[in-house]
């Protein structure tokens, strides 16, 4: 029993290795498309309120 217990961790680290470079992309991704959109909200709230007082 201690000789399966000793080698299912290393089987589980790299799956845990590979969540967490998948999780790293994801959020590189959306930290850039986040970047994005947040440069174009302002001045699309901004155009919005412009037109509305207009």
């Amino acid at each position: 029993m201690s000789r399966s217990h000793l080698i299912e961790p290393p089987r589980r680290r790299p799956l845990i290795a590979a969540g967490a470079v998948l999780l790293l992309l994801a959020a590189v991704a959306v930290a850039g498309a986040g970047g994005v959109d947040a440069q174009d909200a302002p001045s699309g709230s901004a155009e919005d309120g412009a037109s509305t007082t207009v």
